[in-house]
């Protein structure tokens, strides 16, 4: 029962990142530049763009909800299981709406499936970024 609220949370986390690559065409110019490119094929360089930004999209909302989830609920485990829970629901909404990523023969494809595969590892990388910032700091002071 103490884990709960971080698979609620996990929760909170897959609508905001469904909500954020919903909205994402309307508030970026990267489609619109994408859309100027002359001579844009699977293979463009530019695709790896999209990669930098749906990468970017998934890390700033895992990262608010981690540290959210850590400021607001400080009561509450913060350890790998609490993560996993955490990390669940957003594994299975992006498996659900984009497949399994493997796909790797075009730049296109590149770009969308390690984006994918990135968000399905967003929590954990982040939560491995806390743990490793704060071994850093502990061998730090001492």
């Amino acid at each position: 029962m103490k884990y709960l609220p971080a698979f609620f949370i996990g929760f909170l986390l897959a609508a905001l990142l469904f909500y954020a690559f919903q909205s994402a065409p309307d508030y970026t110019l990267l489609l619109d530049y994408l859309a100027t490119v002359p001579n844009l094929n699977a293979n463009s360089k530019e695709w790896l763009l999209l990669l930098f930004h749906d990468s970017l999209i998934s890390i700033i909302s895992a990262a608010a909800i981690v540290f959210g989830y850590r400021k607001l609920m400080p009561v509450q485990p913060f350890d790998w299981l609490a993560i996993a829970l955490m990390q669940l629901p957003v594994t299975v909404l992006i498996t659900m709406v984009n497949g399994v990523p493997a796909r790797f023969s075009t730049t296109y494809e590149v770009a969308t499936s390690v984006a994918s595969i990135f968000a399905l590892s967003c929590v954990l990388l982040v939560y491995a970024a806390i743990i490793a910032y704060n071994k850093a700091l502990k061998a730090d002071s001492q």
